[in-house]
């Protein structure tokens, strides 16, 4: 340090050893709340600050993705007690894990099974009974749509209906009566099916004899 500097601060001392303590700790509070300003701004700007060897860098641009992903999981996820209240019972973390992969695997064993032609044909049945024992498809009804687009997909399984799967009446009837006029002709007179356009436990039966029959 040369003569000038070392008279600088020495002149410097002078003056804070004149000031009251009270003005001393008031300027050094107001020093220390503008550096706090200033790094605030600094690092609210994304800007890295370096300071008395302490240096307070911005996390990079992979961690910033890494948080935000975080915190969209965190929104996403359920809590706990949700968890308990669906399930119907309060359960320990391991036990509420368990359940849940065992209602996983039951799912995606139900949809396998939901995929099977006899369980479609099986849904169908119980769609028959709440018409009272057969669907005429004769009739046109909103009510009645599910009902004919699960008839589209039996019958487009066996190659009788090549359409959107919509429900529609007219389709659903003509590729019904279409299959069933073929089935007429495979089979004894005594076996046929009369009620063309009704879908009823012999229909029920013809498409599961040809759907086996396709099957092997």
């Amino acid at each position: 340090m040369n003569d000038a500097d070392h008279g600088s601060k020495g002149f410097i001392d002078d003056i804070i050893a004149k000031l009251p303590p009270k003005l001393v700790a008031l300027l050094a509070g107001m020093a220390l709340l503008l550096l706090a300003i200033i790094i605030g701004i600094a690092v609210y700007q994304g800007k890295d600050v370096k300071l008395f060897g302490i240096e307070i860098s911005q996390p990079s641009r992979a961690c910033q993705e890494d948080l935000a992903r975080c915190e969209k999981n965190l929104l996403q996820a359920v809590p706990v007690a949700e968890l308990q209240r669906i399930i119907g019972r309060p359960l320990e973390r391991q036990a509420l894990l368990d359940t849940l992969h065992a209602l996983a695997d039951y799912a995606g064993e139900d949809a396998e099974w939901r995929d099977n032609y006899n369980y479609r044909l099986f849904e169908m049945e119980k769609q028959m009974q709440r018409f009272g024992g057969f669907i005429s498809t004769r009739i046109r009804e909103n009510s009645r749509s599910a009902a004919y687009r699960m008839i589209q997909e039996l019958l487009s399984e066996v190659d009788f209906y090549s359409g959107e799967l919509n429900g529609d009446q007219q389709a659903t009837y003509a590729a019904l009566v279409a299959f069933q006029q073929d089935y007429n002709m495979r089979v004894p007179q005594s076996e046929q099916i009369t009620s063309l356009g009704s879908f009823g436990y012999q229909t029920l039966e013809a498409l599961r004899s040809r759907y086996r029959q396709l099957s092997r």
